[in-house]
């Protein structure tokens, strides 16, 4: 059933930052100089037209999400950029 407050997807928009550490961060065994940052742009729009815009960041934490002793940091860090681009 359509809701008033239902919302349509009319633009996103997927950059990313990096960022270095002034200092390495170590946790759960891992050391990271640097960071990347996920942000997206939307624009929607409600069944009457209504447009609303918003944006969200995150940063890509693939040396503690992702850890591997077989795929390189980089390839962890690329799949986690890309899946966030796409959804």
């Amino acid at each position: 059933m359509a809701k008033p407050t239902d919302i349509r997807l009319q633009e996103v928009k997927a950059s990313t930052q990096q960022f270095a550490y002034r200092a390495p961060i170590k946790f759960g065994g891992r050391v990271v100089t640097d960071v990347v940052v996920l942000d997206v742009e939307v624009e929607v729009e409600t069944r009457d037209g209504r447009r609303g815009r918003g944006a969200g960041s995150m940063p890509m934490g693939n040396v503690w999400a992702w850890p591997s002793q077989v795929v390189a940091e980089r390839a962890t860090l690329a799949a986690m950029v890309e899946t966030g681009r796409q959804l």
